[in-house]
């Protein structure tokens, strides 16, 4: 998994896979995005993405400390806890609170 990570060749299969896999998760997705705005759900399909790859599961085992079960799982609770957020209709968020730390501190 590592080498896959890492190496330019393990870049190269797996960017050649993106294209299927955004495909993949936006079908997968789309019953439970449809009361988003197009760019909200953009990017719930984005932080899928995210939770399932393979430098997610590497970062929660090497900074989490989690072995490859509990990471997968704890990816799954993850986007649980955002389509539950999605369904319940409780998708307020405050985008802009790095800019107001930043402004703060000047």
């Amino acid at each position: 998994m590592r080498a896959a990570l890492h190496s330019r060749t393990g870049r190269q299969m797996r960017m050649a896979t993106v294209p299927a896999r955004r495909e993949s998760f936006s079908a997968a997705l789309a019953p439970a995005l449809l009361s988003l705005p197009t760019s909200d759900a953009r990017k719930v399909e984005a932080l899928a993405h995210l939770l399932y790859s393979a430098s997610a599961w590497e970062v929660l085992k090497d900074y989490g400390g989690l072995d490859g079960t509990q990471a997968g799982e704890a990816a799954s609770w993850a986007l649980e806890l955002i389509l539950s957020a999605i369904r319940s209709g409780d998708t307020a968020a405050d985008t802009t609170i790095a800019v107001k730390e930043l402004s703060d501190e000047y």
